[in-house]
């Protein structure tokens, strides 16, 4: 239970950051769409945010 709690509060907590970023509230429809947007907050993540 602990291992898959913490993934599902990662997953929940990328999507959130993505829905965030680009004020999302429509479900993706195709593969190319999300991917294009998890890459952006993936550099986001990592690059411009600031770490706490």
């Amino acid at each position: 239970p602990g291992y898959l709690g913490s993934q599902d509060t990662f997953y929940v907590g990328t999507l959130k950051g993505v829905r965030r970023i680009y004020q999302q509230t429509f479900v993706y429809t195709d593969l190319e769409s999300l991917q294009r947007d998890l890459d952006e907050w993936v550099m986001y993540y990592n690059e411009q945010r600031t770490h706490q």
